[in-house]
């Protein structure tokens, strides 16, 4: 079991998720769903990504291209509460562009994690 990031400080973060991959080291099964929404035991690989950092973060900004409607929906049902927020690209590019658009949605009052 993955333990909950912690701020000494009580420092509160934006937390970006970069979970707009085409996850082809999955193989088929990513022709089908994100690998966010892999399944790892009891529970998809984006919930022990936003529940192990909701004690540190100030918001969720989550990068999605492949599958955006179907991470999305699951998302926003599962973490309704939440301050989460989605950074789309129509086309995937690389890493580094992603996470550019994601920086477009971060407070800048606030010091950022990047997943």
């Amino acid at each position: 079991m993955l333990g909950q990031a912690v701020s000494l400080e009580g420092n509160k973060y934006n937390v970006i998720i970069l979970a707009g991959g085409n996850g082809t080291r999955l193989g088929e099964q990513s022709d089908y769903i994100p690998k966010a929404l892999t399944q790892i035991g009891n529970k998809r690989a984006i919930d022990y990504l936003i529940e192990r950092h909701i004690p540190v973060a100030h918001k969720f900004i989550i990068g999605i291209c492949k599958h955006a409607d179907l991470l999305q929906g699951y998302v926003e049902g599962r973490f309704k509460p939440l301050p989460i927020e989605f950074s789309r690209e129509d086309e995937l590019h690389n890493e580094a562009i992603s996470l550019m658009y994601c920086l477009d949605h971060a407070d800048i009052r606030y010091g950022t994690i990047v997943l």
